[in-house]
This record gives structure tokens, sequence and C-alpha cells, in this order.
């Protein structure tokens, strides 16, 4: 049986050129010149996967909220699954709860559950992929970023298989 591949990019780019997202509508902040930053990364942020009717984000989650805003982090990054299913009220909750509440920018890799109605999605948060850039960068960042978009624009095309057979004589 041929299993289907599912490929996650996730890029974060660094040139100078301030990223904003697409969920809090926040701008990574390009002036600082520290040598190092910090940001946070979480995921399945719906909850429990046995609470099937709930429309709200992990409890646990929106408690730790006022803790991850006093971090001194530069932004989060979630690794998908923000709500059970990609409805117009499980959305609109997520974005009240979590989005608007984080004091940095948030950005997103996409999970399954995000995408159950990739069109919704979408409509409120974009493509589901994309590239942010933070403070500076060498071009082989930015090469990186450009070879993913590059990447997604073929994967996206039909896949054109050559079958050539040929017989060969052995002396």
């Amino acid at each position: 049986m041929v299993q289907p591949l599912l490929v996650l990019l996730c890029c974060l780019t660094l040139p100078a050129k301030a990223s904003e997202s697409p969920f809090n509508d926040l701008t990574l902040s390009q002036a600082e010149k520290a040598d190092s930053y910090s940001f946070e990364v979480g995921g399945h942020l719906y909850g429990a996967s046995k609470n099937h009717n709930s429309v709200f984000p992990s409890s646990s989650f929106l408690g730790n909220i006022d803790r991850i805003n006093s971090s001194n982090i530069s932004f989060f990054v979630s690794l998908g699954d923000n709500f059970r299913r990609a409805t117009e009220e499980h959305i609109v909750h997520f974005k009240s709860a979590v989005a608007s509440r984080l004091k940095m920018p948030f950005f997103n890799a996409v999970g399954n559950h995000d995408v159950t109605n990739r069109e919704r999605y979408e409509a409120h948060f974009g493509k589901t992929y994309y590239c942010i850039t933070f403070r500076a960068s060498d071009s082989r960042t930015a090469t990186a970023c450009q070879r993913t978009q590059k990447f997604i624009t073929v994967a996206k095309q039909p896949l054109k298989v050559l079958f050539r057979s040929f017989l060969r004589s052995i002396e």
C-alpha cells in the first residue's frame, strides 16, 4: 500500500526586513542588535483529544499566557493543531483566547487539525507556508528560504514519471 508523504517545511530567515504575524498582526522587532535572542515553541494548543466538544484552547496553555508574555522572547512559534477543527467558532475562540492575548508575534507551522477546512484557515491567516525575516543574516539563510519557496512551487506541480525499459545482451 502506498502511504502519502507529509512534508513540513518551516523556514525562518533572518534578513533585515520586518515580518508581520498573520495571527495577531504584531511585527518582529528588527531594532535589537543583541548577539542572541529567544523564542518559545509549543503545539497541540487545542488541548486533550478526549475533550471532543470543546471549542476553547488548552487550559494549561491559557494558564501560561501571562508567563509567556512576561518572558523575554522575541516571538512564539506554534507547531500546529491550534484548534480541533477549522470551524468559524474554533478559530474565533483561538484568536480571542490566544493570538490576541500574546504580546509578541505568533507564527504557526500548520498541523492537520488547523486545515480541516483549508479555505477557511487561509481566509483567516493566509497561506499555510511562509517565511519570516528577523534581524541581520548572511546570504545562506536567505537562500534557504528562496529554495524552500521554489520547492513548494515545484511540489505543487503534477508528478511526471517516465518509465523506460531496454534490453541489453550479455555476452
